[in-house]
């Protein structure tokens, strides 16, 4: 299978592929060069400058704000920058009436969950079955007047399922249920349309499909959300916040009213690189081009005669190996400069567009030899 010239130029963007094999990306991903420069911008002219690109900076927050807002089907006024998707979910938690029950899926990651768990709803789990349909069978059969959301990860972090987005919103729609997910897992690299998919806020972390880094988690807060009163309220919640009124709890129509105060001006760049970086491939050819190794490294697995991933091809970037000796196997990997990440008892090989067919053959190969 040729890697046609735009994914070439797209891998060559990343220097930390020189000399390893990365199939880590949904631990954490390298950053590109573009996503690199931006951030740096940022402190070269805070460096030579000091506050005065002030009003520019600003001015490139909104922009990547558009940026982030055309990768999901979202307008820049429904995108919010926050430290992350775990800030993020507490955040939003406080559009939810405290005395609701939170629905689930079990084996979630902790920052979906604990938020709920700390402010003392009751959470209730589903089991997420062995195909596609069995989280949603499992949510239909919780869902009650008493459920506030549901909250719940696009792609599970354990298992590389994706959670039909579309679906679960006609379930929650029954209840007049919120619908709120940690897209950390697929967005930058599964395609999403949130207007579509009807769901109350989506948010992510920078750090992995979107090659961002630390410190940036965007977050899509729908408009009739944001008509609620604020969870939060900063002076930049305000409508007219360079006012400066002490007293004016009156929040802007934006989703900005989540940040409170400046947005992180360097991660929002270098996220803003990085979607320019994405931009040179464009989504599609990216999520076709992960579908596409994904299914390659299954039949590699498969000709190894190791085992089959948990989840099918399609549904994410991640095949997920159940093993007792994952932390082994990713120290035996790294040590060969194989990156790989591990969860408990499960060894996942993530592939993103710039990986290539040569490199899943080292690494199943290794494998195959340590296994």
């Amino acid at each position: 299978m040729a890697i046609d010239g735009r994914l070439s130029a797209f891998r060559a963007g990343f220097p930390a592929l020189q000399g390893r094999c990365y199939l880590a990306t949904a631990g954490g991903a390298p950053i590109s060069r573009a996503a690199a420069a931006a951030a740096k911008r940022y402190v070269d002219e805070a460096e030579a400058l000091g506050d005065a690109p002030f009003a520019d900076w600003l001015a490139q927050t909104d922009t990547v704000r558009g940026q982030v807002a055309a990768l999901i089907n979202a307008r820049p006024e429904d995108i919010a920058f926050l430290a992350s998707a775990s800030v993020a979910m507490n955040v939003v938690a406080g559009y939810v009436d405290p005395d609701a029950t939170i629905v689930t899926i079990a084996g979630e990651f902790p920052s979906v969950t604990l938020p709920w768990i700390n402010r003392g709803h009751t959470v209730l789990e589903v089991a997420a079955g062995t195909d596609g349909a069995g989280p949603l069978d499992g949510l239909a059969a919780v869902l009650t007047p008493d459920v506030g959301a549901i909250v719940l990860s696009h792609v599970q972090f354990r298992t590389g399922r994706s959670i039909d987005l579309d679906a679960v919103r006609r379930l929650a729609e029954r209840v007049d249920a919120l619908v709120i997910v940690d897209a950390t897992q697929s967005m930058g690299a599964v395609p999403i349309d949130v207007e579509a998919a009807g769901v109350s806020v989506l948010m992510a972390s920078g750090y992995k499909w979107l090659c961002a880094g630390y410190g940036i988690g965007a977050v899509y807060v729908a408009p009739k959300l944001r008509r609620r009163r604020p969870p939060v309220f900063g002076w930049r919640s305000a409508v007219e916040p360079y006012a400066l009124d002490p007293r004016a709890v009156i929040p802007t129509a934006s989703a900005v009213q989540l940040e409170m105060g400046h947005p992180p001006f360097a991660p929002a760049f270098c996220l803003g690189g990085a979607l320019h970086h994405l931009d040179t491939v464009g989504l599609p050819a990216v999520w076709e081009r992960i579908q596409a190794l994904q299914s390659y490294l299954r039949r590699r697995l498969a000709a190894a005669g190791l085992p089959a991933p948990l989840a099918p091809a399609g549904e994410s970037g991640i095949a997920v190996l159940p093993t007792e000796r994952s932390v082994q196997l990713k120290r035996a990997l790294a040590a060969e400069d194989i990156l790989v990440s591990s969860s408990g008892p499960y060894l996942r090989l993530s592939t993103h567009a710039f990986n290539t067919e040569a490199e899943i053959d080292d690494a199943v190969g290794r494998l195959r030899q340590l296994w």
